[in-house]
């Protein structure tokens, strides 16, 4: 029961994504590629700040609903998507954190030390 519900929030905030042009879905990329080789976020012109704000909350709420269903390479997806429009430390810690729940403990350090990850956030 506890998983249709996670299902469903996923289908609204996939519902109130499909408007925004800041948000063009599911990256191409594989897991973990599309986490770039150092930590910075996406120019977003000043008028647009508001609406990728709201996105990230969404991308946000999708995360925490993958990360309950463990489909943790698609939470991390999530956050690092909403970390890429807001620069928030909050959502990089979370990205990085469904990243470490998908892999070794030698190869989280080394993705930490390749993408320059500031010492706050590491912790």
């Amino acid at each position: 029961m506890r998983n249709g519900m996670y299902m469903k929030a996923m289908g609204i905030f996939e519902e109130l994504l499909a408007g925004s042009s800041l948000y063009e879905g599911s990256r191409t990329a594989p897991f973990p590629d599309f986490m770039t080789s150092a930590v910075q976020r996406r120019e977003v012109e000043a008028s647009k700040m508001p609406e990728a704000q709201a996105v990230s909350v969404y991308l946000s709420g999708l995360g925490l609903c993958s990360a309950r269903l463990f489909q943790m390479e698609k939470a991390c997806e999530y956050f690092w998507e909403a970390f890429s429009l807001t620069g928030e430390d909050e959502y990089l810690e979370k990205a990085l954190l469904a990243y470490h729940a998908c892999v070794g403990e030698n190869e989280y350090r080394e993705k930490l030390d390749e993408m320059q990850v500031p010492e706050n956030v590491k912790d």
